[in-house]
């Protein structure tokens, strides 16, 4: 066999062990940085929904249930803190003001919360008062 005409593989057997492990490097870099972007994806996607959740809440306290509600329902599938008490509670202030008081105590029994701030809390608890009061109990 002539030596010009031999194939680089032949010259050298362990081109193929080098290249592999250069491949296995950089698999293990685009495995990080595909890491690093599913953190940082989610990082995101909850700031999204804190964000959206103290919007629903500003509206809660700016007296805009419907608005409030509506938010809410987006978060429900997220099973974030009180959302369904929110849920609840704006569902009874909406029957409050239809002048439905029976709904709107019915409601405010699910209406169970326990991560609101004091003032959020007495101010529910105000309108749990009036509501059962106006119902009778």
């Amino acid at each position: 066999m002539d030596k010009k005409t031999t194939t680089s593989a032949s010259r050298s057997p362990n081109l193929g062990k080098g290249s592999l492990k250069f491949n296995f490097s950089n698999l293990v870099w685009v495995i990080a940085v595909v890491m690093c972007l599913l953190f940082a994806f989610m990082g995101a996607q909850s700031l999204v929904l804190r964000h959206n959740y103290h919007k629903a809440e500003k509206l809660v306290d700016a007296g805009q249930y419907t608005e409030a509600l509506q938010e809410f329902q987006k978060l429900e599938e997220t099973h974030m803190e009180d959302v369904d008490a929110y849920i609840q509670y704006c569902g009874a202030r909406i029957s409050y003001d239809e002048g439905n008081i029976t709904e709107a105590a019915d409601q405010m029994d699910w209406a169970v919360f326990r991560y609101i701030t004091e003032e959020r809390a007495e101010a529910i608890e105000a309108f749990r008062d009036t509501v059962n009061a106006q119902r009778g109990e």
